[in-house]
């Protein structure tokens, strides 16, 4: 993959109802103007454009397997989140725990309690 270059997204009214918006292709890539274009979203902000015919809306399979890491990959980073909140919150219990347990070894020692 490599970075062509940025373009300003523009508007276009067919008709008072209708707004289009219209992406422009730098002019090295002006073979494409003509011909079919299938675009697929893969996040909010994130789309992937394959020219081809008309038929042909079918995803190469490298592009699956990276669209399905990347899902895996949000999953995985939600999973360790959850496991980290469940960390600390054992962490902070057996601290506590352990407090009490210090209190107690403390008084049956015969030394003063804090």
């Amino acid at each position: 993959m490599r970075y062509i270059g940025r373009t300003k997204v523009g508007r276009m009214k067919p008709n008072p109802k209708t707004e289009l918006a219209i992406i422009r292709l730098p002019v090295e890539l002006k073979g494409y103007a003509g011909q079919y274009c299938h675009i697929w979203e893969f996040d909010k902000d994130l789309f992937l454009l394959k020219f081809g015919n008309a038929e042909d809306a079918e995803l190469p399979n490298s592009i699956h397997l990276s669209i399905q890491h990347k899902d895996s990959d949000r999953e995985l980073e939600e999973r360790v989140k959850r496991l980290e909140a469940a960390v600390e919150e054992l962490t902070r219990i057996l601290q506590c725990n352990n407090q009490g347990d210090f209190k107690l070894n403390k008084s049956k020692s015969g030394a003063a309690e804090i």
